[in-house]
């Protein structure tokens, strides 16, 4: 008789808590899987999102990640990031360029357009409107958006 068992080196808890994490944190706007990998040396556990929906940062990009100067035992050590000579559009930039082009663009189409959440389009929206940068006029669903000031 033939018989199939599988193990793993890492102990359940410890696989079962990554999955739960990546299931819990994962972003379900999209229909990407979540990708479970285990090799000899170690695990690894890839899923669509991230922190504030803006997936997540790859530590083998060749880039380095900006980080503030970290002190270990009385030395200071600093990380740089290299950067290309071109203009880069904050999030809040992009919002305000697509609501010149279509003012009556919903949130959730805001959220489409610019790859991010709908919390973190109601994020950037509260804050322009609190600074006295754009305001809805009209109803909630048919209104538009109107730019005071950029």
């Amino acid at each position: 008789m033939l018989r199939e068992e599988t193990f793993s080196k890492y102990p359940y808890w410890a696989t079962r808590e990554l999955l739960m994490n990546a299931l819990m944190h994962r972003d379900y706007e999209t229909n990407a899987p979540v990708q479970f990998y285990e090799y000899d040396d170690r695990i690894e556990v890839q899923n669509p999102g991230g922190l504030y929906g803006k997936g997540f940062w790859n530590r083998n990009h060749p880039k380095k990640h900006p980080r503030k100067a970290k002190e270990t035992d009385g030395t200071t050590q600093e990380t740089t990031q290299e950067t290309d000579n071109t203009t880069q559009e904050t999030t809040q930039e992009i919002i305000l360029r697509i609501m010149e082009e279509k003012p009556e663009v919903t949130q959730r189409e805001l959220a489409q357009i610019t790859g991010i959440t709908i919390n973190g389009i109601k994020y950037h929206i509260k804050k322009m409107t609190n600074a006295s940068i754009i305001k809805h006029e009209g109803p909630t669903k048919s209104g538009k958006w109107v730019i005071k000031r950029v």
